[in-house]
This record gives structure tokens, C-alpha cells and sequence, in this order.
């Protein structure tokens, strides 16, 4: 006979949408939160596997980044290049990604609520880690 368990709330996925999901529920009060995950172990993660867990989000500017990145060294944050990025900028790359497609009420939401979005997983613990090199406006720039 198989082995029984109980939960308060199942999370189908391992990808960052899954742990979200997850960590969602128990600040909302679940005791026992399961995540079910298909894939073998090296390939857990979903899309954010292949996606490097790419995360655009609106922002203040470099300053207001450093919060993500604490254990980036002082010398190679110094050569970190980053603009702010504004709601307006989002919701435009959103339209020319989806060629004009995408609901303007559902990006004007997504690129509203995104600086939140981030700080939020920041909060329940998640690391950033940057990528080697980061693409800005066309440029790399080593980190």
C-alpha cells in the first residue's frame, strides 16, 4: 500500500512560479506545503532553468539594485552600469515583444506591481546572483 501524507496545500512544479506559490501559501497560514515536481532532480527548476531565472522588474536605478545584489564586492559593483527602468519603459517592451498584442490593462498591472513583486521574493530569501556579464542597452559590461 502506498504511504499516505497530509497537507494543507499541494504545489504542482519546481520552477520559480511553483516557489512562489509555495512560499505564498504558507504566509497566508499553511502549516504543510508539498511541491510535486515531475522532472529528475537535475533538471528541476522549470523554465527558470533555461531563462537563468531572468527577472525584469521596474526599479529605481543602481542604487535601489544593490539591495538584490549584498554579496557583489564594492570594486565590481562600482563597474555596474544599470538606468532606472520605469513603469512606462516596461509596459512599451512589453508592447513591442508582443507586437501590440498584450492587454494593456494586464501590462500596465504587471509593470506596476513588478517593483513589489521583487521585493517581495528578496524578502522571503531568495539570492540573486548576477550573471558574469550583463547586457545593457547593447553593451556588455563585466561584472
Amino acid at each position: 500500500m502506498a504511504k499516505s501524507e497530509t497537507c494543507d496545500v499541494i504545489v504542482i512544479g519546481g520552477g520559480s512560479s511553483a516557489f512562489e506559490a509555495a512560499v505564498a501559501a504558507r504566509q497566508s497560514g499553511a502549516e504543510r506545503v508539498v511541491m510535486l515536481e515531475k522532472a529528475p532532480e537535475p533538471e528541476y527548476g522549470g523554465n527558470a532553468r533555461f531563462s537563468h531565472t531572468g527577472f525584469r522588474f521596474c526599479h529605481s536605478g543602481k542604487e535601489e539594485i544593490r539591495e538584490f545584489l549584498p554579496d557583489v564586492d564594492a570594486e565590481s559593483y562600482a563597474k555596474f552600469v544599470m538606468a532606472p527602468y520605469t513603469e512606462a519603459q516596461f509596459v512599451a517592451d512589453l508592447n513591442r515583444v508582443t507586437q501590440g498584442l498584450i492587454d494593456p490593462d494586464l501590462a500596465e498591472t504587471l509593470a506596476r506591481e513588478s517593483n513589489a513583486a521583487a521585493h517581495w521574493a528578496l524578502d522571503t530569501g531568495i539570492k540573486w546572483i548576477p550573471e558574469r556579464f550583463a547586457t545593457v542597452e547593447v553593451q556588455h559590461h563585466e561584472l
